[in-house]
């Protein structure tokens, strides 16, 4: 967030010309949304579509209520899936079993111990914002939605990434590593297969035919290469990012832990998105219109495999242990 305020790329322009905004930016752990020049105030969504898109989780207080306590039971039901996780005994609650010898070898036959380990995670991460949103809407003050059902209704990697996982993360990346970096290097429209182009591009082909197009299919193959390397530096910084929180969080001389399996999750989770968005642009194909449950699962399928690379610092940490004390574990025997 001072990195944000040296360049200039806050979210909102009230937050340097207001100190209570500005204290409010700073002091919270969660992203303040601010409308109009001041904090905005809770307000209500229902219904299906608030469901999927996860909004209703982090609007007003009874919403909030319920999702917390909603959370909270079902994180004792996933957490034992934890437990041969972190004492890494193979076999003792299938089909979730000890990571490979090797952490950092990505593995496709990981994806079911993979997802069913990101539940606990992120329940235990969704549980706390929301707590922190619930305080907010109990002062009247308005918070972005952290998660939106990241692992129910995503759509494609970048679905998950850009609108779903660990919103105020996203949004600090977007705006402090991402935005910059398409202004600096530009162009930063890609237009779209039978849309006319914008900006830069458009500029390059307007009012031209024949050697014009090719101006328009070069621009637009320049500004898809500058969005995917800025996508790709953004997981980069991302990593690193989350490197650095586990060098702090469990200090070598205390707890051993592989350095650079975060980083590499991360490149790879940009790899898979880049991956997306060139697809995107090439074919015009959006993932978006084929039907909720395949999308999902296809989703799922291309993240998780990798997962415990991000999982396996803090195992190695002691932080897998640590949740497991803390959270009361429920196990039904059928």
């Amino acid at each position: 967030r001072v990195f944000e305020v040296l360049q200039g790329t806050v979210p909102a322009p009230c937050i340097l010309s207001d100190k209570r905004c500005f204290l409010l930016y700073f002091l919270s752990p969660v992203e303040i949304v601010f409308e109009d020049g001041k904090p905005a105030r809770p307000h209500d969504s229902t219904g299906i579509r608030a469901l999927k898109a996860g909004s209703w989780q982090s609007q007003s207080i009874v919403a909030l209520s319920a999702s917390i306590l909603a959370k909270c039971f079902m994180l004792t039901l996933t957490t034992p899936l934890l437990n041969s996780y972190a004492a890494c005994q193979p076999g003792s609650l299938p089909p979730f079993h000890c990571l490979p010898e090797r952490p950092g070898h990505i593995l496709a036959t990981t994806f079911l111990n993979n997802w069913l380990a990101t539940w606990p995670f992120y329940l235990f991460l969704s549980g706390v914002t929301d707590t922190i949103s619930l305080v907010a809407a109990i002062f009247g003050l308005q918070c972005v939605v952290t998660f939106r059902n990241p692992l129910l209704f995503p759509s494609s990697p970048h679905d998950f990434w850009a609108r779903r996982w660990n919103m105020v993360v996203h949004g600090l990346i977007r705006r402090s590593c991402f935005r910059p970096l398409l202004n600096a290097l530009g162009p930063a429209t890609i237009p779209r297969k039978g849309t006319a182009p914008t900006g830069v591009v458009a500029e390059a082909s307007s009012g031209s035919t024949g050697k014009g197009d090719n101006h328009k299919n070069r621009f637009g193959v320049r500004a898809l290469a500058v969005k995917v390397f800025a996508a790709m530096l953004s997981f980069a910084f991302s990593g690193i990012m989350h490197e650095y929180v586990c060098a702090t969080a469990f200090p070598m001389e205390l707890h051993r832990h592989t350095v650079g399996l975060q980083l590499h999750f991360f490149l790879w989770q940009g790899y898979l998105t880049s991956l997306e968005l060139a697809l995107r642009h090439l074919t015009g194909f959006n993932p978006a219109s084929m039907p909720w449950p395949l999308t999902s699962l296809a989703t799922m399928a291309m993240l998780t495999p990798s997962a415990h690379l991000f999982f396996e610092p803090f195992r190695q940490g002691g932080f897998i242990t640590t949740l497991l004390e803390m959270v009361p574990q429920m196990q039904i025997q059928v």
